[in-house]
């Protein structure tokens, strides 16, 4: 039944932020499901659907669910049902907790990480994958040299690290272009250390061939992190100590498969949403 329609707040289309891809992807996956799908930005991925900005006068906010991400802390379209799609815990997003928020609202979180800070039932986890294999692989290139991306960390910098280049900011890999020299990169690179403890570059480098070792800032222990739907597919070490268990487990064929696996849960999840969202009163 096609009850509702869907309104998803996204900023543009950027893929270099896994969040904002994800925003625009959920869109264009409800879409393809035969949903009455509008979004709030006509800057879009133009190798995907095109999505609609603009939706009729004539429809209501009774038959209408709102999708907002984290950085939304109100209402904005006065939407009956309000799904809040947590892409980061709300607090980092400089928003408030998630009880502060109306008890009507459907809350949805991308990873079992975020969860550890949230704890939302476990079938309130919607993680939509967003990097494509066919762009990020493992070319089995000569490596040599190690690299630090500092992201969203806002931890001090280590100063054992202090001899290392950046890989550089977001706004480096935008685009086809910007995306081709970020694999090229790291498919050079024989270890990146991460200041950003949520971050999408943490699963390309692996993708790459890449370890990671992540440099806690506090948000995150290493249990939590075990429970990362891709702690499991190895190559990657929570703080210096682990390097070693980084280098020793990397597998990018082990991880590409590990990823592939999320899209097949993704959309068996996408249809418990849907029938969750299309029945909410």
């Amino acid at each position: 039944m096609n009850r509702k329609h869907y309104l998803i707040y996204s900023p543009p289309f950027d893929n270099s932020s896994a969040g904002i891809m994800v925003l625009h992807r959920l869109a264009v996956e409800l879409q393809k499901r035969g949903k009455d799908v509008f979004i709030n930005t006509e800057v879009q991925n133009p190798k995907w659907d095109k999505i609609r900005t603009k939706f009729p006068m004539t429809y209501d906010h009774e038959g209408e669910v709102a999708i907002y991400p984290d950085i939304i802390h109100s209402n904005i379209w006065g939407s009956k049902t309000v799904v809040r799609w947590m892409l980061n815990i709300p607090e980092y997003s400089g928003g408030p907790p998630i009880d502060t928020y109306p008890k009507s609202d459907l809350f949805f979180t991308y990873s079992h990480l975020f969860n550890t800070r949230l704890g939302l039932p476990d079938d309130r986890i919607l993680l939509c994958p967003s990097i494509d294999l066919s762009m990020f692989y493992d070319m089995h290139t000569p490596r040599a040299g190690r690299l630090v991306y500092r992201g969203k960390g806002q931890q001090p910098d280590n100063p054992l690290l202090a001899q290392y280049p950046s890989l550089g900011g977001k706004e480096s890999f935008k685009g086809d272009d910007g995306q081709n020299r970020l694999r090229e990169r790291l498919n050079k690179t024989e270890m990146i250390y991460v200041y950003d403890n949520a971050t999408a570059i943490t699963d390309i480098a692996r993708l790459c061939g890449c370890p990671v070792i992540l440099l806690p800032n506090g948000l995150y222990s290493r249990k939590d992190y075990e429970k990362h739907e891709l702690w499991h597919a190895g190559g990657i070490g929570y703080d210096l100590i682990e390097a070693p268990i980084a280098r020793a487990t990397i597998d990018s064929e082990y991880m590409a498969k590990c990823y592939a696996e999320l899209e097949v849960k993704f959309q068996n999840d996408l249809g418990k949403f849907i029938e969750l969202t299309q029945e909410a009163r």
